[in-house]
This record gives structure tokens, sequence and C-alpha cells, in this order.
């Protein structure tokens, strides 16, 4: 099952190898264990688990808590200030606290692609690679994105997060001096999505959180498995 869900969803020669010896060829593999295996059975037993632990601790599966939320009710009354409504509360909602998520996903592999030292991409329409590029004017005064100004005929390129003007502009926000020595500041550009989003549907709503430090493109990518489960 490790093999059917972790390899790409393309079968390579990468994948024929690895089933082979990982599997197959393992001191573990028995052919009697492949008696009556069922790959319907076996997938509803791993999404069972988390629901049986939980079931039998009476707790939610690890990193994850339950809290609820209080939620303004329209008023009895004209002119009722909102302090005043009524409220009601929803109990019992699964959440993974956003501190959480930050941690695993920084120490995770995948942060060797993060981009945490922001720059801008800009574009110059006439450029001629047998000639140098233009530089950027030393004495010129810098923006608010701290970058100098876009030299003449050039053209900003607008495609990521970390490359936009707000987030270059709340990265001069920074303190310039880390809490302790030798730690650096920098933003973790929080996203949060939800794969049911619809005003007239009523029901169960899970989000996710992606970290926008890294590109648009690899999070498009199932298999880079860049979205965190939040609630």
């Amino acid at each position: 099952m490790s093999w059917f869900h972790l390899g790409s969803p393309v079968k390579l020669n990468g994948d024929l190898d690895s089933i082979i010896h990982d599997v197959m060829l393992h001191e573990d593999f028995r052919q009697a264990h492949l008696h009556g295996f069922s790959a319907v059975h076996e997938s509803k037993c791993l999404d069972n688990t988390a629901t049986a632990e939980q079931s039998i601790s009476g707790e939610p599966p690890a990193g994850w808590k339950t809290g609820s939320v209080k939620l303004k009710l329209t008023a009895p009354k004209n002119c009722t200030a909102e302090a005043d409504a009524p409220e009601f509360e929803v109990p019992g909602i699964m959440y993974c606290p956003l501190l959480d998520d930050l941690v695993e996903a920084f120490q995770s592999p995948a942060f060797l692609q993060y981009h945490i030292t922001l720059f801008a991409a800009r574009w110059d329409p006439k450029y001629n690679p047998n000639n140098p590029d233009a530089a950027p004017d030393d004495t010129a005064p810098v923006e608010e994105q701290g970058l100098p100004p876009l030299p003449p005929g050039h053209q900003p390129v607008y495609g990521e997060v970390y490359t936009s003007v707000e987030m270059l502009e709340m990265h001069q926000k920074l303190p310039t001096a880390a809490m302790e020595p030798y730690l650096e500041t920098l933003i973790a550009a929080y996203m949060l999505w939800s794969d049911l989003t619809h005003l007239a549907n009523f029901g169960t709503v899970s989000l996710y959180t992606f970290f926008r430090n890294l590109s648009k493109y690899i999070h498009a990518k199932p298999t880079s498995n860049s979205g965190y489960h939040q609630a």
C-alpha cells in the first residue's frame, strides 16, 4: 500500500524497480500474505485508522485539537448592537494549530525550495544577450519595496506571491536585528484554501494551508504534498 500511495501517479521504471526490490525481494515478504487481498478493503482500513484511534482514546488524532466557534445570529430587534446579538456555539470542530503546520513545513525537505529572501522579477523587452544587462543606479533612492527604481523600458513581472509588491513591502518592515543573534527574520506567506466554498451549500468543509514561499508550479503537483490539512 505504501508503494501504491507514495509513488508517482504515472508509474515509471523506478517504481517498477521499487516494487521488485523493496516489496517482493524483501526478507519479510511472503506470498501467502497476498491471499484474499483486496485493495478496496485495505484502503478502508487506512481511512478508518485515525477514526478508530479517536474513538478508543476519546481524543483527536495526534497533532489535532478540538474547539468550538461562536457565531453571531440575527438580532431579534432592529437597531440592536452586534455585541448584544444572540450567539450560537458550534462545538466539536477539529483543527490543527497554524504554528504546527509552519514548523512541519519549515522542517521538511521541501523547505530547500522555499523562497525566504524575496526578490522582484523584471523583464526587458529589448534585452540583447550580446550586451550587458542594465546596471541599476547605485545613487538612486530605493523604493518602498527596498528595490532600485525600474530601469527605463523594463516591465515588472507578477507571477508569485514572494515577488509581489505587498510581500516585498512587508519584508522591508521586518526588524533589521533578530531577537537572537544569527537568526534571520522572514515572512511565512500563509494561504488558506477550501475544497467546498459554496455559499448555498451546507455541510462539512475541509480547510488546507499552503505556504506561498513555494512556487505555484510546485503547489500544482499533487505529488509535492505541499498542502497541510488545517481543519
